[in-house]
């Protein structure tokens, strides 16, 4: 038996999925809790997986250098995740937008502990990550372990961000070399 299951044909989740279509920058998911599930054990849980995952406690910060307004994301090492508690009338209300500058990215709450809600905003995940996090739940859940992280989602940023830049240097290094090749090369 599993401890959650999908609740994507669920009557009452499908009237609400209009709301979410709404919210393009969300990624959220819904599921049915089995009976017995250990309600705490599964809330323990998201710390883990919060302490694992370094992009789930980012936070945006806006800074002006030289007139340039640019956003940085920053790790809140002391974010602490609070389940959300909901009943069938006022569930809707878990959707809503983030707050890039203080809120927790992610958000986590409760239908009456029988429907486990997740929303995460887009800017820090996608969906082939968020079916890592909840297959990382889920293994936890059930007492196994979790390989070492070979590499955190920052790292990827700075090694994509790097590759970025350098294609503009080539780019510019082209340019001034070949004005011809740069002309007529496919970008």
């Amino acid at each position: 038996m599993s401890m959650l299951s999908s609740l994507a044909g669920c009557k009452d989740i499908s009237i609400y999925s209009d709301k979410i279509k709404s919210s393009s920058n969300h990624i959220c998911h819904f599921y049915k809790i089995a009976e017995g599930i250990d309600i705490e054990k599964l809330i323990s849980l998201f710390d883990i997986i919060i302490k694992r995952h370094e992009v789930l406690k980012t936070v945006f910060i806006e800074k002006t250098i030289n007139n340039q307004r640019s956003i940085y994301g920053k790790i809140k090492n002391n974010l602490e995740l609070n389940i959300e508690q909901y009943n069938i009338n006022n569930f809707v209300e878990f959707i809503r937008p983030f707050d890039l500058t203080k809120d927790s990215l992610i958000r986590v709450g409760l239908i009456e502990k029988y429907v486990l809600m997740i929303d995460i905003n887009h800017t820090i995940c996608d969906g082939y990550s968020f079916g890592i996090l909840t297959n990382e739940l889920f293994k936890l859940y059930n007492g196994e372990s979790l390989d070492e992280l070979p590499i955190q989602y920052s790292d990827y940023a700075i090694y994509y961000e790097e590759k970025e830049n350098n294609m503009e240097i080539m780019i510019i290094n082209l340019n001034i070399i070949n004005p011809y090749l740069m002309k007529n090369m496919i970008l």
